[in-house]
């Protein structure tokens, strides 16, 4: 019985070790700016608990009936968020977005993606996107990309995307 209860120890320690692996983030070391950069994909608690996301999380926030246009014209499409950590415009526009996200059809339909700061190194993350700038937002329907906000928004952020909805 002790080889048994020794075998189940090593083996749920091995499986717990491989479970922590398996959902950490990714982390880089930007050497120049002296901090660690999110990169990858992720789920929002990754970033939930950042003092910049719980600021932003309520800016911009769009009034009832543009929440309606959005829910009204946002099934099927799916949002890819390739942003920075280390990104001023991200620290401002992607929580708003998620906000956003979180009370329309978007919210079981959005990727995000950390991108290092180095252009060349983000085609690892985001290949075959040709994402220049960050934040940028693609707007996928019907596996087409539709539109994409790109760094902030030209007029607000919920005009931005129901104009990309509605067209």
């Amino acid at each position: 019985m002790k080889g048994f209860q020794s075998v189940f120890f090593i083996t749920t320690i091995f499986v717990m070790q491989a479970h922590l692996t398996a959902n950490a983030q990714e982390i880089i070391f930007d050497s120049i700016e002296q901090v660690n950069i999110l990169v990858g994909k992720m789920d929002k608690a990754a970033i939930s608990d950042s003092a910049w996301y719980v600021e932003n999380y309520s800016i911009d926030y769009p009034a009832p009936d543009k929440i309606e246009l959005i829910k009204k014209y946002s099934k099927g499409v799916s949002v890819e968020v390739y942003f920075g950590s280390w990104c001023s415009d991200s620290y401002t526009w992607v929580p708003a977005f998620l906000n956003i996200a979180d009370n329309t059809s978007f919210k079981k339909d959005v990727t995000i993606v950390g991108l290092p700061k180095a252009i060349p190194k983000r085609s690892a993350y985001a290949l075959g996107k040709n994402i220049l700038k960050v934040p940028t937002f693609v707007f996928i329907r019907e596996g087409k990309e539709i539109g994409r906000i790109i760094e902030s928004p030209t007029e607000t952020l919920s005009d931005d995307i129901i104009k990309i909805l509605v067209n």
